[in-house]
């Protein structure tokens, strides 16, 4: 850990320097951090763009839908595959660069490789509790399955800087990863959820502004479910929403290392300091009897 102490994601004590160390931190190392998310955002919309929706509206037999959803497995275990691999390659490059000196993206590769099977494993180890956690939140009502859904979103950023910079053992990175997220509990549910709304707004704009060129295309879609599939497939489309999908890529991996720097700097010890005052002897605690004067 002694190599960290000086990283630049750290030392965030409330929202506004985190907002600030984040923004600078993003800017310097933006090139390579947008790559990586592009290389990802194209894999995941071509992975995403082969799978045909049109189905859950083409037919109501029962057992075509069940053979639908099996069709799923495939596409959307690529999907988390590709997510999981370039969140490693990002987070290990965040994590390692800024340290390293002459640390390359080949060297990213390599730790990462070394990083992704444990993460995997904790991943596994943390979605069925946080699936029954999310599910009984939204049967309760809505507001406590968002809160499940932050909260678990909390819990996961802590488990990549963990595993990355501590120890590559997925049951300690869950145990772990509790502890950090429930150490300052309120502000780091707030600064996610603060950072996901900020992340939904940029989306839904973007998203907006790259319907533009296929306006005619979403308007007949609302009718005809094919014509969506037909905007999904146009390589014009992909390009720009892998383009625009990539600016916000690097957000939680850079927040995940500084909400870890933040709360575990907590764990570093501070030496007492104690003043050299002088020993009290059992003579001390006895007044001096006067001295016999030896010549009368």
């Amino acid at each position: 850990m002694e190599k960290y102490s000086n990283h630049p994601l750290a030392g965030a004590t409330d929202l506004d320097s985190a907002m600030n160390i984040f923004w600078v931190f993003f800017r310097k190392h933006f090139l390579v951090l947008y790559i990586i998310s592009v290389i990802s955002s194209v894999l995941s919309t071509l992975v995403t763009s082969q799978i045909d929706m049109t189905k859950l509206t083409s037919t109501t037999d029962v057992s075509a839908l069940i053979e639908f959803y099996k069709s799923l497995a495939v596409p959307y275990t690529l999907l988390l595959l590709v997510s999981l691999v370039f969140s490693v390659i990002m987070q290990v490059y965040i994590i390692e660069k800024p340290v390293s000196g002459q640390f390359s993206f080949f060297d990213a590769l390599k730790k990462s490789l070394i990083s992704f099977f444990p993460y995997l494993a904790a991943i596994i180890l943390m979605i069925i509790p946080g699936a029954i956690m999310i599910g009984v939140g939204f049967v309760l009502f809505i507001l406590p399955g968002i809160f499940a859904i932050l909260y678990f979103l909390t819990i996961s950023m802590f488990l990549l800087p963990v595993i990355v910079m501590e120890k590559m053992d997925p049951v300690f990175a869950v145990k772990r990863s509790l502890s950090l997220a429930n150490r300052n509990f309120w502000p780091n549910l707030g600064w996610v959820a603060v950072m996901a709304l900020l992340v939904i707004i940029f989306s839904v704009i973007v998203s907006a502004l790259v319907m533009l060129p296929f306006t005619g295309t979403f308007i007949k879609s609302l009718s005809d479910p094919s014509a969506a599939m037909e905007m999904a497939k146009n390589p014009l489309y992909l390009i720009l929403a892998s383009l625009t999908g990539a600016l916000v890529g690097p957000v939680f991996p850079i927040l995940a290392v500084i909400l870890y720097f933040r709360n575990s700097e907590e764990d570093v010890p501070v030496a007492a300091v104690v003043e050299d005052v002088p020993r009290v002897t059992v003579e001390d605690l006895y007044p001096k009897m006067p001295e016999e004067n030896e010549t009368k």
